[in-house]
């Protein structure tokens, strides 16, 4: 119970950081989690512009979609 309410509040935390950043024009990534979080986080911050790029990207590398799926930005 102890474990899931540090969690939480890591979550919580991890979430406000985002948006000040966010609020001064900068962004958030985090670089290491524990694995039951990283579905909680947004591991790579806000998505950009460049998304599209990114998606094209990964499209033409693992057009199957089997690389890592769902852990790059956006959650590609």
């Amino acid at each position: 119970q102890n474990n899931n309410s540090s969690a939480d509040k890591a979550v919580v935390v991890a979430g406000e950081l985002l948006e000040r950043s966010l609020e001064t024009g900068g962004n958030m990534v985090i670089q290491r989690a524990p694995a039951p979080m990283k579905g909680r986080l947004k591991i790579w911050g806000k998505t950009g512009t460049d998304f599209i790029l990114y998606k094209r990207l990964k499209d033409q590398l693992d057009p199957a979609g089997i690389m890592s799926p769902g852990r790059f930005v956006g959650n590609l």
